[in-house]
């Protein structure tokens, strides 16, 4: 693996979707090679016996396949988790060949919990805290985990990205996300099972050629703050900076052109101390200029 990618694999910049993970390009939010967008889980905030799932998605290429889906255990010391998790190495809590969801249910027993949540509370001396210290962390801010997926384009293309999810033992204060609304070109859209769908109808959406748009999130019903981040195909995106967000869009010039479109929104979980952990809701539209 490349240094540039090892480097993209350490970023969280949603779940280190809202970078590309194969190779730096000027805009960010220019989807012009295959790659990850999002990577969304479910429950973010874990107990024992639940199941935790999460989904990809891909831009780029309607051809990505998934190769590997892994969940590990960071250990607190180690600066690289991310590339661990990759490489197979460290605690390793389940690994999923192909498909495009994630199923593992968490186990509920004590031992195999054990194991995993070793490393988590090992200091930089390898000190381990006695048991009521590490319940204490465990109730106030969970253990972190991470979901790695790992996908392959049909030209040999690799593509990776890391997702951060909590395993509690007690509720952790979080209000997960349930809804994703955003205003576009003048219509509103909503997001239903990964796609954005126009609320006034009509699917692509017509864009006049050469015009300047931007994605308005609607704040949520819940109290809550969000990033959000907008990326497409084609047209192009004024505004560069190193991540994605929200920025102005504009149309290709030419009447007829088709560009797919996503929105990505995060809301992060409140936490003491630790890595940011976010949910994230995505959605995927299609615009035709005229």
């Amino acid at each position: 693996m490349s240094a540039q990618a090892i480097r993209a694999l350490s970023l969280s910049a949603l779940s280190c979707a809202m970078l590309d993970c194969a190779a730096p390009f000027p805009a960010p939010n220019l989807v012009d090679r295959p790659r990850i967008i999002a990577v969304r889980a479910s429950p973010i905030v874990a107990m024992a016996g639940q199941t935790l799932e999460a989904q990809v998605a891909f831009g780029g290429t309607d051809s990505l396949v998934v190769r590997t889906w892994r969940v590990c255990v960071p250990a607190r010391i180690d600066p690289f988790p991310e590339q661990r998790c990759a490489d197979g190495e460290g605690a390793v809590a389940y690994t999923q060949e192909g498909g495009q969801t994630l199923r593992w249910q968490i186990p509920t027993d004590q031992g195999q919990l054990t194991m995993l949540l070793f490393a988590a509370f090992v200091d930089a001396n390898g000190n381990v805290p006695n048991v009521t210290t590490a319940l204490n962390q465990l109730r106030a801010n969970g253990a972190e985990m991470l979901v790695y997926v790992e996908a392959q384009a049909p030209d040999g293309t690799i593509v990776r990205a890391v997702k951060r999810t909590l395993f509690a033992i007690a509720p952790i204060r979080f209000a997960p996300l349930t809804a994703l609304r955003f205003r576009f070109a003048g219509q509103r859209f909503e997001a239903r099972d990964g796609q954005c769908v126009p609320l006034e109808g009509g699917d692509p959406v017509s864009v006049a050629a050469g015009s300047r748009a931007i994605v308005a999130i609607e704040p949520p019903a819940i109290d809550v703050s969000l990033d959000g981040a907008h990326y497409a195909t084609g047209g192009s995106f004024p505004s560069v900076f190193e991540i994605a967000g929200i920025t102005d869009w504009v149309a290709p010039a030419t009447a007829g052109v088709t560009v797919r479109h996503w929105v990505v929104v995060q809301s992060n979980v409140q936490r003491s101390s630790g890595a940011r952990v976010s949910d994230v809701l995505f959605c995927s539209f299609q615009t035709r200029t005229e």
